[in-house]
């Protein structure tokens, strides 16, 4: 509910609400959301798919000029969606900084704007929860839902395209950072094992063009040495990685890894 109430304290007061319930077995959505009958709109998946398709599916039953979307473990800043809004200028939509829960720590890059080319590193920019769009953006880019991962970062290429992207540089959502229990994507694919990365691999395939070879290779790389550090079998993801994407682009992505670890665990707090 920290989710919903942080959309009704916004100093912009969203047009409506949507809740999409992606045919959880575990709850009943339409019986959770009768105290909020009448301010949230609930949608309920036929399927369990991937996320793009819940928000895909939010969209069309829109009929604001913008469209936001927030995870339901993330929370708005009052002013997000005032903020957001007011530096979009012309653009199709807008990113924005954001503070990490519960460490207090801030992801926020010294930028204006967000272009193409500075996507071939992957999305470091701003996860979903801080996204929003105008609704006419959803008329030429929509989020492939045959994607599990990579979903935000494929958006965010396609909608780059179409030309850069502001970014406001201030700390506008707070994420939740994944626990080392329960169920999150990120304890999923610390899950996988080699054989099973293909799914990790689908968004970076589908945009091998565009990314070249050497950062097609980093990117399969670095998919494929995620939370290494805390893999039992190291080696076997790292001659996985070897054999994927080749020697140098692996060394790079080992490399990136444990400077990220270092910042980590210096506790810095810098902008980025």
């Amino acid at each position: 509910m920290a989710a919903l109430e942080s959309v009704f304290a916004q100093t912009l007061k969203p047009v409506e609400v949507f809740v999409v319930d992606d045919c959880s077995p575990k709850f009943d959505i339409f019986e959770i959301m009768r105290p909020l009958e009448g301010r949230v709109r609930v949608l309920r998946n036929e399927k369990n798919s991937a996320v793009g398709h819940s928000r895909n599916h939010a969209v069309r039953h829109a009929i604001g000029d913008y469209v936001a979307f927030l995870d339901d473990d993330d929370t708005w800043k009052p002013n997000k969606l005032e903020r957001q809004i007011a530096g979009m200028g012309d653009a199709h939509m807008s990113l924005c900084g954001l503070e990490r829960i519960p460490d207090a720590t801030f992801k926020v890059w010294d930028i204006n704007h967000v272009h193409l080319g500075m996507l071939k590193c992957g999305n470091p920019y701003c996860p979903p929860s801080g996204f929003i769009c105008r609704r006419s953006l959803f008329d030429t880019v929509q989020f492939d839902e045959t994607l599990r991962y990579g979903e935000d970062w494929d958006f965010l290429i396609r909608a780059a395209g179409l030309g850069p992207i502001p970014y406001i540089a201030e700390p506008l959502f707070n994420y939740q950072m994944p626990s080392q229990s329960g169920t999150s994507m990120v304890n999923e694919i610390k899950q996988l094992e080699p054989t099973q990365l293909q799914v990790r691999y689908d968004a970076t395939d589908k945009h091998r063009a565009f990314l070249g070879e050497y950062h097609y290779n980093l990117r399969i790389a670095t998919s494929t040495l995620a939370f290494i550090s805390g893999r039992r079998q190291r080696m076997k993801f790292i001659r996985h990685a070897i054999n994927k994407a080749g020697v140098v682009p692996t060394l790079h992505a080992l490399a990136n890894g444990a400077m990220r670890t270092a910042r980590k665990r210096i506790g810095a707090n810098p902008r980025m």
